[in-house]
């Protein structure tokens, strides 16, 4: 009978009687509430230790099962693979226990330190987002704990590398005294004359400043006329005045003006958030001892913000300056955690990672490593299971005493594996006859080989449900990479076993020692032990004389590579759910761009099978129990404010023999939705249709082929972003579906600004239209933040973009935008005539004209945006949560009716139908831009729903100028007229038909420096053919703003042309329509915002996403309802 998992919630305590049967200790439990006074007593114990251990718990370690470290990695691709973990997820918990070996007796203060990153300052960095896997969490979740706590009161930190980027933001005033060197350039006449004004300035202040301390002034208007023109400011209760300074070469000239003819003063660096120096603060103290003490004020004052900022890292740089041994279960995986979140970014060569992590930790030893010393362990796979075989095999007893308490406080069970790895490590030392005294002696040569050795066959070092940690097992044999073959793309998925039988005779390569195992479902390696026989083997794959059965494989598609592809997959990043779809993609690309080392010697790995992933056993597990389904496991985050559930108490339900993750930003965590609950769990099989719920909430479901928590219909920038917003703020599976492919309606067709400049404060769009482009911005500094440049990934760059007017009446509009976008906190500014000549020289308004500039308006290339986007949500396919249904059209919606416990009877939509299929899903959401309202009258047709989206196709036409010349931008630039038409209303009563067109110039540079010009706005049915009169009358309106246009002629560039056509979603009142449809709760619109779809498409996404989940809304939802424009 399979045994229930007992389900839980995050905060939920665990019985001790369910750890009866293990040997426990308490491990004091250390958050940001008791992490001032635990550090001194760390500090305190970790002085007084011999050794440090250490053993970290994180959120995730691999995406798929050849993501992991095995037998055939060499240490090279080992460190790619620990590298992309470290960086992937979070570490949630770090036990570290300084401990002392004397004798038999073992002395250990072990505590376990609750992490959670934020953003502790409130200077919007680091951004921090990552990945978890469901197994981990639910695992934690299993033995009780408590990520309420971690969450609300984890320990934040910063890296070495983050603080100084913090220091740098913050730009608090930094004491010159110890910043600033002396010169020993000699100084110039420009230096003397600068030093001369400075010190004439500062001796009447300080002359004031003394006349006013012996002087009573009672006159207010006095002593304010004095400030203002003595510069007199106050630091604290001392006077203070501000020198402004042009470069560091003048700051150095204070400073040194100061030491030398003012000992009472003290001058402060005031630096900008760039870096820079702004000015320099110079503080006027009564005496020398008054002097001194603001000099330890400032000091113990950043003393106090570094602290602050450094946080648990605090910790690390206590172990890293002790120098004291640290002792690990698995060094590779930890210290590459450690170095990234604690030291810098892990390099990309591993043995640069080396020479930097034991420049912080000179002696790092593995216990994994050490057991290699014990002998062949076939059946120790855990920590306690080599204790126990010790303890059976060798009489070496081992006393353990904690300073947190002998007994065991059910409150304390976490971190139970590093006092594990201490007692583990004491066993060892004493059976190895490692005299522990001697570790940090010069003449220690008993160590060598168990010091700072990082293993690659590790096998899986993922903790375990019990606690324990797979180590080192088996006897593995020595061979070179260059012996190893991977075959991928064989029929039926042979097991391992029939895979060799059919290699076996096959050929003559095959007639000596050779063994198969397969590495994933996809996967297998082939190791030959005799040199030679690879390249032979692959010389035959690759020849016309294969014959027999190997022939006939490679006629069904068997393929194979050397060990260089395997490593080139590793080294590009191409960490596909598939090994086989990762070979494939490396063997497609040049050798070139793998910066492969070509002075590289060749590489040795253990060849260790019993670390490869046995499928055979998997299938016979499967087939054990077919019919069977496991008991959910669940967990949740409560807010210590409220009870309510996220999601009605839902469970997104996961298959246990697949590998489940998804992303999040921490920040979502106490303080956007604090009063909700996340909710996971992990599940067996269940039928592929989900079954109704009584009651009208969103309950999440688990995604199967045709079964989803979300359908949306519409694969445009509208529908994925709303896809994203699920994916990644959610637990929740979603399925898109198009009748064609992203970026084929008015998406690919736009010129990608995502601009301010001419938006109306005023208008009900405005705080919709802010909301998203703030969100961009969060987006492309996130993706910096990860080390990736968002102008590569989304096209993204700065322009600033310009609106411009020929005439005095324009200019008295854009005067009045500038105000109105000024008082709305968008940096804007009017430009004259000139100004404007200045800032975009190949533009003329004449001499009436002007322009409103936005410097900080920004633009982004469609394609590569929607790539992204798309890229983002596939990496949710593994999990079973998302999904693509392209060039399906939306043929019906299946409708139910459900008994409700709020009303009496109501409807809702549970399917779309497809010319291909029905899916399934809780909530459905339309956004399919300008055939919203056709399929909408298609779907309702015969039934009682009155509903009349009123979305129009609003026809465009763009001109793209490949490498053009001519013509170069600064900044992307409008006319006035272009806000008129883009808002103009459109008569009910006008036939769609109707040829009713407009023309205003826009002129932008994309990414790739092409030139493209526009636009044309009419109302032309859903043709998109190409008008050749618009495309002239756009090329005649831009050669009225840009004189070098009217010089040569359209035709001259026929052959670097190109015309983008496509169809606006138009509203009549020129709002979208964002929300339920009246009297169906499922079913969701996102339609209708006409040009502004890329620049308004993240503000939607996050308001529909609310709405679903029935959270508040960032903005008003109010003016987008359909109440009452749409039925």
């Amino acid at each position: 009978m399979v045994a229930l998992i007992r389900r839980r919630f995050f905060g939920t305590k665990i019985s001790p009687n369910s750890h009866r049967h293990k040997l426990q200790w308490s491990v004091k439990q250390v958050t940001k509430s008791n992490f001032s006074d635990s550090l001194q007593e760390f500090k305190s114990h970790l002085s007084a230790s011999d050794f440090v251990a250490v053993s970290l718990q994180n959120t995730g370690s691999f995406s798929a099962p050849w993501n992991r470290v095995s037998s055939f990695d060499s240490p090279e691709t080992a460190y790619l693979k620990v590298r992309r973990a470290a960086e992937r997820f979070q570490l949630l918990q770090f036990a570290i226990c300084p401990f002392t070996i004397s004798g038999s007796k073992v002395t250990a203060h072990p505590y376990n330190f609750h992490l959670f990153p934020r953003d502790e300052l409130n200077i919007g960095m680091p951004s921090y987002s990552f990945s978890c896997q469901t197994s981990y969490l639910t695992a934690m979740a299993r033995q009780g704990f408590d990520f309420n706590a971690c969450i609300y009161d984890g320990i934040s930190y910063l890296s070495r590398a983050q603080e100084l980027a913090a220091i740098v933001r913050m730009a608090n005033p930094i004491n010159l005294n110890y910043v600033v060197e002396a010169s020993s350039s000699p100084p110039t006449v420009a230096d003397t004359v600068f030093v001369e004004r400075v010190k004439c300035r500062i001796k009447h202040w300080k002359k004031s400043c003394i006349d006013s301390t012996s002087k009573k002034i009672d006159d207010a208007l006095v002593k304010s006329l004095q400030k203002l023109v003595l510069g007199g400011e106050q630091y604290g209760s001392r006077p203070c005045m501000t020198i402004a300074v042009c470069s560091e070469r003048q700051v150095q000239l204070v400073s040194e003006m100061l030491r030398e003819f003012f000992d009472d003063l003290v001058a402060l660096k005031i630096p900008t958030k760039g870096g820079g120096t702004q000015a320099v603060r110079v503080v006027l103290t009564s005496s020398k001892e008054d002097k001194s003490l603001l000099e330890r004020e400032l000091q113990n004052a950043e003393e106090e913000q570094n602290k602050k900022m450094r946080g648990f890292r605090e910790v690390i740089e206590l172990v890293s300056a002790s120098q004291k041994p640290v002792v690990s279960h698995n060094t590779l995986n930890d210290f590459s955690v450690i170095h990234s979140k604690f030291i810098a970014p892990l390099p990309l060569d591993v043995n640069e990672f080396l020479n930097s992590l034991q420049s912080n930790f000179p002696l790092i030893f593995d216990v994994n490593h050490m057991m290699k010393g014990i002998g062949p362990l076939e059946n120790v796979t855990s920590i306690p299971a080599a204790v126990s075989h010790l303890k059976n095999r060798f009489f070496a007893p081992i006393e353990m005493e904690l300073s947190h308490g002998a007994l065991l406080d059910e409150s304390k069970i976490h971190g139970q594996t590093v006092v594990r790895i201490c007692y583990l490590f004491a066993k060892l030392c004493s059976v190895l006859k490692i005299t522990p005294g001697s570790i940090q002696s010069s003449d220690g040569k008993v160590l060598d080989g168990y010091a700072n050795v990082f293993r690659s066959c590790s096998g899986n070092s993922e903790e375990s449900l019990d606690g324990g940690i797979r180590i080192w097992t088996n006897s593995p044999r020595k061979v070179d990479c260059k012996d190893l073959v991977f075959l991928w793309g064989f029929r039926n998925r042979p097991s391992a076993g029939m895979l060799k039988s059919l290699l076996q005779g096959s050929h003559d390569v095959f007639s000596e020692e050779f063994d198969v195992c397969l590495v994933d479902k996809s996967c297998a390696i082939v190791v030959f032990f005799h040199p030679n026989l690879s390249q032979a083997f692959l010389d035959v794959m690759n020849s016309e004389e294969i014959s027999g059965s190997l022939k006939e494989l490679v006629s069904e598609g068997l393929r194979a590579a050397d060990y260089d592809t395997y490593k080139r997959a590793c080294s590009l990043g191409l960490w596909e759910t598939d090994l086989a779809s990762s070979l494939d993609k490396a063997s497609a690309t040049p050798d070139h761009l793998s910066q492969r080392d070509p002075e590289t010697k060749p590489a040795e790995i253990y060849w260790c099978n019993d670390l490869i992933i046995n499928l055979d056993d998997l299938s016979l597990n499967i087939k054990a129990e077919p019919a069977k389904t496991m008991s959910s496991a669940s967990i949740a985050v409560n807010s210590p404010s409220s009870s309510n559930h996220f999601i009605k108490d839902g469970v997104t339900s996961v298959n246990v023999n697949r590998l489940c993750s998804f992303s999040f930003e921490s920040g979502l965590f106490g303080s956007k939705i604090p009063t909700k609950k996340l909710s996971l769990s992990v599940n067996g099989t269940r039928p592929t249709r989900p079954e109704r719920i009584s009651y009208s909430g969103l309950e999440p479901v688990k995604a199967s082929s045709r079964s989803f928590d979300v359908v949306i219909v519409g694969a445009g920038v509208i529908g994925l972003t709303i896809a994203r917003q699920f994916l990644a703020g959610s637990d929740l599976s979603v399925a898109v579906v198009d009748k064609a492919v992203p970026c084929s309606g008015a998406t690919g067709a736009g010129q990608g600004y995502i601009w301010m400049v001419h938006k109306n404060p005023a208008s009900e769009t405005w705080e919709l239209t802010k909301r998203s482009h703030q969100l961009w911005k969060m987006l492309a500094e996130t993706i910096r933040d990860q080390g990736m440049d968002p102008l590569q990934v989304l096209g993204w760059k700065k322009t600033g973009s310009l609106l411009v007017g020929r005439t005095p009446e324009d200019s008295v509009m854009l005067r009045k935008r500038v105000s109105q976008l000024s008082e709305a906190c968008v940096r804007a500014e009017y430009l004259s005539t000139d100004e404007l000549h200045y800032k975009e020289p190949a533009i003329y308004v004449g001499t009436d004209g002007g322009a409103a500039f936005a410097p900080d308006d920004c633009q982004l290339d469609a394609h590569q945006a929607v790539s992204y986007i798309e890229k983002v949500n596939r990496s949710f396919a593994p999990e079973g949560r998302y999904a693509e249904f392209y060039h399906e059209q939306v043929t019906g919606l299946v409708r139910s009716v459900v008994i409700f416990l709020q009303s009496t009877s109501s409807g809702e939509f549970e399917a779309v139908q497809t010319s291909n299929n029905t899916l399934y899903g809780k909530a459905i959401v339309v956004a399919a831009g300008c055939w919203s309202r056709s399929l909408m009258h298609d779907l309702f047709k015969g039934s009682h729903i009155q509903l009349d989206a009123l979305v129009m196709p609003r026809k465009g036409h763009l001109l793209v100028f490949e490498n053009f010349n001519p013509l170069q931008l600064n900044h992307g630039s409008m006319e006035v007229g272009y806000v008129d038409y883009q808002n103009a209303t459109f008569p009910l009563g006008l036939d769609d038909q109707s040829q009713t067109l407009s023309v205003s110039m826009t002129a932008t540079t994309d990414t790739m420096g092409n030139l493209v010009l526009g636009s044309s706005r009419q109302f032309a049915g859903f043709s998109t053919e190409v008008d050749d009169s618009i495309v002239l009358h756009i090329w005649k309106r831009a050669g009225e703003f840009f004189p070098k246009l009217k010089e040569p002629s359209l035709t001259d560039f026929i052959k670097n042309r190109k015309v983008r056509v496509g169809l606006r979603p138009y509203m009549p009142d020129g709002k979208p329509v964002i929300g339920n449809v009246p009297g169906l709760s499922n079913l969701f619109l996102a339609t209708g915002h006409e040009g502004g779809g890329l620049s308004m498409a993240l503000g939607t996404a996050e308001m529909v996403v609310d709405m679903v989940l029935s959270n508040t809304t960032y903005v008003d939802s109010s003016p987008f309802a359909a109440q009452g424009r749409c039925c």
